[in-house]
């Protein structure tokens, strides 16, 4: 278990593309000290090593939290402090969200210090601006505005599918843990429902190719184009796709096997030393993708 909580909270600093240390103890979106751990002294202290790095990375989450929003900065130049400070990245921010919850079962914060920060990041995306119940890669800590993503243009300025996907996840295992707890607890589970439950998945379905649609701008619609088809990190909006309770993808089933498995094509013979590839990565026959293709999915 802590092996695997070791995994998210690292995937969430990923995500955020920290490129520097730290912003210190004291993190504008917190205002709390979580308890010192020190690296280990000796080679043999696995478990030390293990809980020293989860803290580390759990700080990233926690103490580098934006002040609006309580959720992590897209990333941190430790020569430019102020590039890009108030610009959150909605999927590491559903990965903090889980990291906020082994923080607590980690003891590196108390229960009531870890549900303080979920109200502060879910009283944010309520207010914060959503396109079909989506919510952009990118958005402004200090208006809940969409930024549109670098690269792009312009024209992703609007809903994100996959990156909505993963704070979702976050947001429904804090909905599971606070379910069965407190009046203020289940209030918040209950908050955090109806944003689940706004999220208009069939709005993204494409309507000739049977496939999911990455981005929808409010200026320029679905001229991006982008169909999430197998295999990279886009599983998971298949099955919340799927999943959802008030917006359902028209026959997912067919969806999914056309779109996301390509009509079988997503299976793949070959292999890469003596290693079977099994599924055909987005980066060709005859090669893999990078880790957070697979990892980024699972996080809940």
């Amino acid at each position: 278990m802590k092996r695997f909580a070791i995994w998210l909270l690292a995937a969430a600093a990923l995500l955020a593309g920290c490129s520097g240390s730290d912003e210190g103890k004291e993190g504008p979106g917190g205002g709390d000290d979580t308890p010192a751990i020190a690296p280990p002294k000796n080679r043999e202290d696995v478990e030390g090593l293990l809980t020293w790095i989860q803290k580390t990375h759990f700080e990233y989450m926690w103490s580098g939290a934006r002040p609006n929003s309580g959720l992590a900065r897209v990333r941190y130049f430790a020569d430019e402090p102020s590039k890009d400070e108030n610009t959150l990245t909605i999927g590491a921010g559903g990965f903090g969200i889980m990291g906020i919850l082994v923080g607590i079962e980690r003891n590196f914060i108390t229960r009531a210090q870890g549900v303080g920060r979920l109200e502060k990041i879910v009283s944010f995306l309520e207010r914060a601006e959503r396109w079909h119940g989506m919510y952009s890669h990118w958005i402004d800590d200090r208006t809940g505005k969409t930024i549109a993503f670098a690269g792009s243009n312009g024209e992703d300025n609007g809903a994100d599918i996959v990156e909505t996907s993963f704070l979702t996840a976050g947001l429904l295992c804090a909905r599971q843990y606070l379910k069965d707890g407190s009046a203020a607890e289940q209030a918040l589970a209950a908050r955090i429902d109806a944003l689940w439950r706004g999220m208009e998945w069939d709005w993204f379905a494409s309507d000739t190719d049977d496939c999911l649609l990455w981005h929808w701008s409010p200026t320029v619609g679905f001229k991006k184009n982008f169909h999430l088809e197998g295999y990279n990190e886009c599983l998971l909006s298949y099955l919340l796709a799927a999943a959802s309770p008030t917006h359902p993808l028209p026959e997912s089933k067919k969806a999914y096997m056309n779109g996301w498995s390509r009509g079988g094509g997503i299976v793949n013979p070959g292999s890469r030393y003596g290693i079977p590839f099994v599924v055909r990565h987005n980066s060709g026959a005859n090669d893999v993708g990078p880790m957070f293709w697979t990892a980024f999915s699972y996080g809940g």
